[in-house]
């Protein structure tokens, strides 16, 4: 239930940096036009995400390596639902959600649903998601539209393996 605006970081996170792992959750806010010279335009989190982003709203948020929006180094252990990543850039991968190793687990699967993801850009790989390593779940009633990379993955890229993937 929080708004983050016009927040900017030199190197990491642009609105909120967690320098280790996150045990939490984003939920009912608003991150826009925020900037970070490197990772996470909004929200950049060290280690690993355990929580849910949901009914939250990223627009014009922008990083200059990874993560328009947000940029997580590990795992993400959660699900996105519900929620609007738009006009979000990064300058090399993840125009809107960079996941630097796993999105969810082999005993824990992580689901986008309900979601959108619109206008979103990456100079290299995933305009909309980029998920490096294995992608455990689901994408389900989501809409990617108008997203582009460079590279590979308009909508999104799924690293070395996409370990029990389903749409």
């Amino acid at each position: 239930n929080s708004v983050f605006s016009g927040n900017s970081a030199g190197k990491l996170g642009g609105a909120v940096s967690v320098s280790y792992t996150f045990s939490g959750g984003i939920s009912n806010s608003v991150f826009s036009n925020n900037n970070a010279g490197q990772e996470g335009g909004a929200v950049r989190v060290g280690g690993s995400f355990t929580g849910n982003i949901d009914n939250s709203e990223f627009s014009g948020n922008s990083a200059g390596i990874y993560g328009g929006a947000v940029a997580v180094i590990q795992e993400f252990l959660g699900n996105v639902s519900d929620s609007e990543f738009s006009d979000n850039s990064a300058l090399y991968d993840g125009g809107a959600l960079y996941l630097g190793t796993d999105f969810g687990a082999i005993a824990n699967n992580s689901n986008i649903n309900g979601s959108v993801f619109a206008g979103n850009s990456a100079g290299q790989d995933g305009g909309a998601v980029a998920v490096i390593q294995e992608f455990h779940g689901a994408v389900s009633d989501s809409l990617f539209l108008g997203n582009s990379a460079v590279r590979y993955g308009g909508a999104r890229v799924f690293g070395m393996s996409s370990g029990g993937f389903n749409i």
